[in-house]
């Protein structure tokens, strides 16, 4: 486990550094800076040695580069930046409200594709601020769509809670 963590470690410090820089540039950099800041915290909190599969390490490895690439080409052009935010930030308001119908009577099934869900919007963010890094499934803004109306339908449904839809074993292609 020590040797699938230390990528991720090496990683965050670099993209930490990237982040840090740009607080120095004062004005929209701070701020872009700390939405930036913000970002890397979510994704890689004080416990996600215990919060992420060890098969999932080398994948955030992968999604903390891009967010480094994120703040450097950010730094450059803020402005395309902001176009390329916006569509990720509508994305994921809209997993933010399937996540607010989770309880603690939610299902596994729920709670799984939800989950896939998250990882296939990290995805998403590398093929849009960092393709050059590579993504490890199909991802577009149409393919995200599907799988947002696919989980509120079946959320809709009550598909989630006794089985019903195809859930996590659906492909996300």
């Amino acid at each position: 486990m020590l040797y699938a963590v230390i990528p991720v470690l090496e990683a965050y410090a670099a993209a930490r550094g990237q982040i840090a820089a740009l607080g120095r540039g004062g004005g929209l950099l701070t701020d872009f800076g700390s939405t930036l800041a913000e970002d890397l915290a979510h994704l890689v909190p004080n416990h996600f040695i215990a919060l992420y599969d060890q098969c999932r390490l080398p994948d955030l490895v992968r999604y903390i580069q891009a967010l480094a690439t994120r703040a450097s080409r950010g730094a450059v052009d803020l402005e395309k930046d902001r176009v390329k935010a916006a569509g990720v930030a509508q994305v994921t308001r809209r997993l933010n409200a399937l996540l607010n119908t989770l309880s603690p009577e939610t299902s596994e099934q729920k709670r799984r594709a939800l989950e896939a869900l998250f990882w296939m919007i990290e995805e998403f963010k590398v093929s849009i601020y960092a393709q050059e890094l590579g993504t490890a499934t199909r991802v577009s803004p149409k393919r995200l769509e599907e799988k947002i109306a696919r989980s509120r339908e079946w959320h809709e449904k009550g598909k989630w809670e006794g089985g019903g839809g195809k859930g996590e074993n659906e492909s996300q292609n």
